[in-house]
C-alpha cells in the first residue's frame, strides 16, 4: 500500500500547462483536488435541484481522473485533443500505464482496491452524469487557474481565457444543469479583472 501511495504523490511534482509561462504553476495534485472539490459541490447542488447524480462517486472520479499522470506526466491539451483518434489513443495508453502501476504496486490480494482504483479512473471518463460533471469541473479548474494568473499580471492568459470560456460554452451552455455555473464563473472572472484594474489605478 505504501508504494502505490508514494507513486501517487509524484503528482505534486508534475506541473500543468508546462509549455506556458505561469506565475504560480499548478501541479496535477492540486488540480485533482480542485476538480474533485468543484465536482462534489456542484453535484450536491444538482442533486438538490432534482438531478439524479451521486456526489460521493463524482468526488472519487475527480480525485482519480488524472492519476495516470503520476506515470505519464501532464500532456499538453493541444496535442492530446488534436483529433478524436489521438485523444482515444492517449486515454487507452493512460489506462494501460495506470493498470501497470496498479499491478506493480498493489498485490493481487488487494483485488477490491485494485478494481475500485481502476474503475474510478475509467468511469471518470464515461458519459455518465458523474463523468460529464468531472469533465466540466476539469475544464472549470483550468479556467479558474487562467483567471487567477491573469489577475496576478500574466497577460499571456488573455487569449487562453477566451478560448477556454468558449470551449466550456460550446460543450455545456445548451445544458440547463451547467448554464448557471458558467454564468457564475464569467462573473467571477469579471470581478477579478475589475479588482486588478482598480489595484493598478490605486498603485497597489
Amino acid at each position: 500500500m505504501t508504494l502505490i501511495t508514494n507513486r501517487a504523490r509524484n503528482l505534486r511534482n508534475i506541473r500543468r500547462f508546462n509549455k506556458d509561462f505561469m506565475l504560480h504553476p499548478e501541479t496535477v495534485a492540486e488540480h485533482s483536488f480542485y476538480t474533485a472539490y468543484y465536482a462534489y459541490i456542484i453535484a450536491l447542488d444538482m442533486r438538490q435541484r432534482g438531478i439524479s447524480i451521486n456526489p460521493e462517486l463524482t468526488m472519487r472520479y475527480g480525485l482519480l481522473h488524472d492519476i495516470e499522470e503520476a506515470t505519464t506526466g501532464d500532456v499538453s491539451r493541444d496535442y492530446k485533443h488534436a483529433t478524436p483518434e489521438i485523444r482515444k489513443t492517449m486515454e487507452a495508453l493512460g489506462g494501460t500505464l495506470f493498470a501497470r502501476m496498479i499491478d506493480t504496486y498493489l498485490p493481487t490480494t488487494k483485488s477490491k482496491i485494485r478494481t475500485a482504483l481502476y474503475s474510478g479512473w475509467a468511469d471518470a471518463k464515461s458519459d455518465s452524469e458523474e463523468g460529464r460533471l468531472v469533465e466540466f469541473a476539469d475544464g472549470l479548474d483550468a479556467l479558474v487557474n487562467m483567471i487567477e494568473e491573469r489577475t496576478m499580471g500574466n497577460t499571456t492568459m488573455i487569449g487562453k481565457i477566451k478560448l477556454q470560456t468558449d470551449h466550456l460554452l460550446q460543450h455545456y451552455s445548451h445544458d440547463p444543469a451547467y448554464g448557471s455555473y458558467l454564468r457564475e464563473i464569467k462573473q467571477y472572472g469579471s470581478k477579478k479583472t475589475k479588482r486588478r484594474k482598480n489595484d493598478k489605478t490605486n498603485g497597489i
